[in-house]
Protein backbone atom coordinates (compact mmCIF):
# COMPACT_ATOMS: atom_id res chain seq x y z
CA UNK A 1 0.00 0.00 0.00
CA UNK A 2 1.02 3.97 -0.34
CA UNK A 3 1.40 6.43 2.01
CA UNK A 4 -1.47 6.82 3.81
CA UNK A 5 -3.31 9.47 3.01
CA UNK A 6 -3.88 12.57 5.30
CA UNK A 7 -7.57 13.39 6.15
CA UNK A 8 -8.90 17.16 5.97
CA UNK A 9 -9.84 16.91 9.61
CA UNK A 10 -6.33 15.60 10.64
CA UNK A 11 -4.92 19.03 9.56
CA UNK A 12 -6.94 20.96 12.18
CA UNK A 13 -5.58 21.59 15.56
CA UNK A 14 -8.27 21.89 17.68
CA UNK A 15 -12.32 22.38 16.75
CA UNK A 16 -11.85 25.70 17.26
CA UNK A 17 -10.49 26.22 14.03
CA UNK A 18 -13.67 24.63 11.87
CA UNK A 19 -15.79 27.74 10.18
CA UNK A 20 -18.54 25.44 11.75
CA UNK A 21 -17.91 26.16 15.31
CA UNK A 22 -16.91 30.02 14.95
CA UNK A 23 -19.94 30.09 12.99
CA UNK A 24 -22.01 28.56 15.69
CA UNK A 25 -20.53 31.09 18.06
CA UNK A 26 -21.46 33.44 16.54
CA UNK A 27 -24.95 32.67 15.71
CA UNK A 28 -25.11 32.01 19.78
CA UNK A 29 -24.39 35.17 20.23
CA UNK A 30 -27.17 36.57 18.40
CA UNK A 31 -29.13 34.55 19.30
CA UNK A 32 -29.10 35.54 22.79
CA UNK A 33 -28.76 39.64 22.23
CA UNK A 34 -32.05 39.03 19.31
CA UNK A 35 -33.61 37.17 22.35
CA UNK A 36 -33.22 39.18 24.84
CA UNK A 37 -36.22 41.71 24.42
CA UNK A 38 -37.97 39.22 24.72
CA UNK A 39 -41.31 39.36 27.05
CA UNK A 40 -40.44 38.67 30.63
CA UNK A 41 -43.09 35.89 31.25
CA UNK A 42 -41.18 33.95 28.50
CA UNK A 43 -37.94 33.60 30.40
CA UNK A 44 -38.53 30.17 30.94
CA UNK A 45 -40.39 29.07 27.55
CA UNK A 46 -39.30 30.18 24.25
CA UNK A 47 -36.28 32.26 25.05
CA UNK A 48 -34.86 29.73 27.44
CA UNK A 49 -35.70 27.18 24.44
CA UNK A 50 -34.48 29.13 21.37
CA UNK A 51 -30.89 29.92 23.58
CA UNK A 52 -30.65 26.08 24.00
CA UNK A 53 -30.76 25.07 20.42
CA UNK A 54 -28.41 27.88 19.77
CA UNK A 55 -25.58 26.94 22.53
CA UNK A 56 -26.13 23.14 21.13
CA UNK A 57 -24.60 23.78 17.54
CA UNK A 58 -21.34 24.72 18.48
CA UNK A 59 -21.24 22.33 21.00
CA UNK A 60 -22.12 19.41 19.18
CA UNK A 61 -19.50 20.63 16.61
CA UNK A 62 -16.90 20.36 18.99
CA UNK A 63 -18.09 17.08 20.31
CA UNK A 64 -17.99 15.70 17.34
CA UNK A 65 -14.56 16.88 15.70
CA UNK A 66 -13.15 15.27 19.07
CA UNK A 67 -14.73 12.02 18.58
CA UNK A 68 -12.73 8.93 17.12
CA UNK A 69 -14.66 7.57 13.82
CA UNK A 70 -15.96 8.94 11.20
CA UNK A 71 -19.06 7.49 12.00
CA UNK A 72 -19.72 9.25 15.28
CA UNK A 73 -18.43 11.90 14.06
CA UNK A 74 -20.73 12.36 11.18
CA UNK A 75 -23.55 11.46 13.93
CA UNK A 76 -22.41 14.28 16.08
CA UNK A 77 -22.73 16.57 12.72
CA UNK A 78 -26.21 15.86 12.31
CA UNK A 79 -27.20 17.40 15.89
CA UNK A 80 -26.66 20.58 15.15
CA UNK A 81 -27.69 21.05 11.80
CA UNK A 82 -31.01 19.66 13.79
CA UNK A 83 -30.51 22.41 16.29
CA UNK A 84 -30.17 24.95 14.16
CA UNK A 85 -33.00 24.34 12.16
CA UNK A 86 -35.05 24.08 15.70
CA UNK A 87 -33.28 27.61 16.11
CA UNK A 88 -34.86 28.95 12.98
CA UNK A 89 -38.41 27.26 13.81
CA UNK A 90 -38.48 28.84 17.22
CA UNK A 91 -37.20 32.44 15.98
CA UNK A 92 -39.73 32.11 13.12
CA UNK A 93 -42.46 31.57 15.68
CA UNK A 94 -41.46 34.36 17.80
CA UNK A 95 -41.69 36.72 15.38
CA UNK A 96 -44.95 35.69 14.02
CA UNK A 97 -46.57 35.61 17.66
CA UNK A 98 -45.17 39.72 17.61
CA UNK A 99 -42.55 38.78 20.29
CA UNK A 100 -39.74 40.20 18.69
CA UNK A 101 -38.81 42.00 15.49
CA UNK A 102 -37.28 40.09 12.19
CA UNK A 103 -33.86 39.88 12.35
CA UNK A 104 -31.72 40.14 9.20
CA UNK A 105 -28.52 39.31 10.88
CA UNK A 106 -30.26 36.15 12.63
CA UNK A 107 -31.31 35.15 9.33
CA UNK A 108 -28.05 35.80 7.48
CA UNK A 109 -26.42 33.83 10.26
CA UNK A 110 -28.42 31.01 10.13
CA UNK A 111 -28.60 30.29 6.86
CA UNK A 112 -24.27 30.67 6.32
CA UNK A 113 -24.38 28.57 9.34
CA UNK A 114 -26.29 26.03 7.39
CA UNK A 115 -24.51 25.94 4.27
CA UNK A 116 -21.29 25.39 6.31
CA UNK A 117 -22.25 22.50 8.27
CA UNK A 118 -23.73 20.60 5.25
CA UNK A 119 -20.75 21.48 3.15
CA UNK A 120 -18.87 19.67 6.31
CA UNK A 121 -21.37 16.62 6.29
CA UNK A 122 -20.67 16.22 2.55
CA UNK A 123 -17.27 16.23 2.74
CA UNK A 124 -16.79 13.56 5.26
CA UNK A 125 -18.91 11.22 3.84
CA UNK A 126 -17.56 11.93 0.80
CA UNK A 127 -14.10 10.92 2.03
CA UNK A 128 -15.49 7.84 4.29
CA UNK A 129 -17.27 6.96 0.81
CA UNK A 130 -13.60 7.20 -1.08
CA UNK A 131 -12.19 5.38 2.15
CA UNK A 132 -14.43 2.38 1.56
CA UNK A 133 -14.33 2.08 -2.22
CA UNK A 134 -10.33 2.14 -1.45
CA UNK A 135 -10.08 -0.41 1.12
CA UNK A 136 -13.00 -2.83 -1.24
CA UNK A 137 -10.20 -3.14 -3.48
CA UNK A 138 -7.98 -4.81 -1.57
CA UNK A 139 -10.22 -7.91 -0.44
CA UNK A 140 -9.94 -10.77 -2.67
CA UNK A 141 -12.77 -10.81 -5.09
CA UNK A 142 -13.69 -14.05 -3.10
CA UNK A 143 -14.07 -12.66 0.16
CA UNK A 144 -15.99 -10.01 -1.06
CA UNK A 145 -19.15 -11.20 -0.15
CA UNK A 146 -18.48 -12.30 3.01
CA UNK A 147 -16.91 -9.00 4.02
CA UNK A 148 -19.69 -6.22 4.89
CA UNK A 149 -18.42 -2.69 3.48
CA UNK A 150 -19.52 -0.92 6.35
CA UNK A 151 -17.07 -3.11 8.16
CA UNK A 152 -14.05 -2.01 5.90
CA UNK A 153 -14.77 2.00 6.22
CA UNK A 154 -12.58 3.74 8.58
CA UNK A 155 -13.72 3.46 11.95
CA UNK A 156 -10.48 2.76 13.67
CA UNK A 157 -9.25 6.27 12.18
CA UNK A 158 -7.69 8.78 14.66
CA UNK A 159 -9.89 11.43 13.84
CA UNK A 160 -12.70 12.24 11.05
CA UNK A 161 -11.71 14.47 8.28
CA UNK A 162 -11.67 18.17 8.68
CA UNK A 163 -12.56 21.10 6.95
CA UNK A 164 -10.12 24.17 6.98
CA UNK A 165 -10.57 27.15 8.51
CA UNK A 166 -9.77 30.86 6.58
CA UNK A 167 -7.04 32.41 8.13
CA UNK A 168 -7.53 35.87 6.69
Amino acid sequence: MGPARETVLARIGTHKELVDWQLGMKLAKVVYRWSQDMPPEERFGLMLQIRRAAISIPSNIAEGYGRESTGDCLRFLKRPRGSLLEAWTQAELAVQLEMLAPSQELNAQIEEEDRVLQGLIRSIKAEENQDTLHLRAFVPPCRRAFVPLCSLASSSRTFPPRILLSTT
